[in-house]
């Protein structure tokens, strides 16, 4: 498959920085004993081969090629014992020298598909802002519903650091910074009406997409924000956007950062196709590289596919909801409901996942909606109701802040962000 590629450079901002040389790419966040486990290597050298090893040094996995960035494979089951995997990326390079990447460690579930307890807990709320719409700076706007129309909202919520939030405002063409106090911290006009995702890239700026249509087609624009400067530039622009095998992607399609690899990757749309039986299948939706984006320019995938963490959206029950990393899953609720859905889901870098989870009624009620955190390996998740105001066609609603704190968007009277803090994190023995 050969699709057009544009590169455009930088030139307000400090460069992207580069990515690692040698890295897992989305590591796995859990693995189960006995079950393999699915990995990808991004290098930005050229090796000869790349293997997996463990804390000792042994090869548990040699990697194929698929693409000259991108290196997959699987480590076997027979490999996958204990409670925790230390795995580290090597590539072997013509010249004879090995170029190790950073260690990662997995947590090893007992098993395939245990259930996970879930255990109700008192959160800390604080409203970090809640007033009427206003097109004042430091303040979030939305536009007014025409006809059957939905009203336009502020499309997303972002991280900037462990106290301070971005929102991605299509109605003021802007992104405004809040700190947890409520203060407004940044206002940052856009060029463009950015409607689509928003997510932060490591060195403190924020990317943006837009995906709206012009014209007859459809339109791609990726902004870098410099929340702290005050800075936008247009980094990337694509017209007509022609991915092959899709007609148009959907506006609001969300994108998984990956650090170590500068690549943004989004899960392909579900297939129009009967639940596969009992078992998660890891192929069935996989994620395909979006954007790379590097020092000298961004250039657009898709190039390859590969699992990655995710919820099962082809489960065959409607009474439990399941969590899927490659080969390995658990199962997160499992009591009679009409649907379970993610309503957003982001990961700390320490690979707490957290959740905004919408649970149907089986009594035909209203449902509830749920902030679910669980820290992989532990038995239990954790659980807290809230309220959610209806914020139509919205990328991303919650914005992990840390191990401990998530902030969440949604619409009362106007805006709303409120930060939600958990009991600190406690291990258990594991499922």
């Amino acid at each position: 498959m050969t699709l057009p590629v544009t590169t455009i450079s930088p030139t307000t901002m400090p460069q992207l920085p580069p990515g690692e040389p040698v890295a897992f790419s989305l590591p796995p966040t859990f693995a189960a004993a006995g079950v393999d486990v699915p990995v990808v290597v991004s290098v930005d050298v050229e090796p000869v081969g790349i293997d997996v090893v463990d804390a000792s040094g042994a090869v548990l996995a040699s990697l194929s090629p698929a693409s000259p960035q991108f290196w997959m494979g699987s480590i076997p089951g027979a490999a996958v014992t204990g409670t925790d995997l230390a795995i580290t990326p090597v590539a072997h390079a013509a010249d004879g020298v090995d170029i190790h990447g950073p260690t990662v460690s997995v947590v090893v579930l007992a098993s395939n598909g245990p259930a996970i307890e879930r255990r109700e807990v008192n959160a800390e709320t604080n409203v970090v802002y809640d007033r009427p719409w206003s097109s004042e700076p430091g303040e979030l706007d939305w536009i007014p519903p025409e006809g059957e129309a939905l009203p336009t909202h502020p499309l997303g919520i972002a991280r900037v650091d462990d106290d301070e939030v971005a929102v991605l405002d299509i109605a003021a063409s802007r992104v405004t910074c809040f700190n947890l106090t409520g203060e407004s911290t940044c206002t940052v006009p856009l060029p463009i009406d950015a409607l689509g995702d928003m997510f932060p890239l490591g060195d403190g700026t924020l990317a943006v997409i837009d995906l709206g249509g012009h014209g007859r087609g459809q339109e791609l624009n990726v902004l870098r924000v410099d929340p702290q400067a005050e800075l936008v530039e247009v980094i990337y622009r694509e017209y007509p956007l022609e991915v092959a095998g899709y007609p148009a992607i959907p506006a609001t399609i969300e994108f998984r950062w990956d650090p170590p690899s500068r690549t943004a990757w989004v899960g392909l749309p579900e297939a129009d196709s009967p639940p596969v039986p009992d078992e998660p299948d890891s192929t069935r939706f996989p994620f395909t590289d979006a954007l790379h984006l590097d020092p000298d320019g961004i250039t657009r995938g898709p190039t390859v596919q590969r699992p990655a963490l995710r919820p099962d959206s082809a489960m065959n029950r409607p009474g439990s909801f399941r969590l899927l990393d490659g080969n390995a899953w658990v199962t997160l609720y499992d009591t009679p409901a009409p649907y379970f859905s993610t309503l957003g889901m982001d990961t700390t870098e320490s690979g707490v996942i957290w959740m905004l989870m919408a649970i149907g009624d089986s009594a035909g009620g209203r449902g509830t909606i749920e902030l679910v955190r669980w820290q992989p390996g532990n038995s239990y998740f954790e659980a807290f109701p809230i309220d959610l105001g209806p914020a139509e066609n919205s990328t991303r609603r919650i914005a992990a802040l840390d191990d401990d704190t998530v902030a969440v968007f949604d619409v009362t009277t106007g805006g709303r962000i409120r930060a939600f803090t958990f009991p600190p994190l406690t291990a258990d023995d594991g499922p």
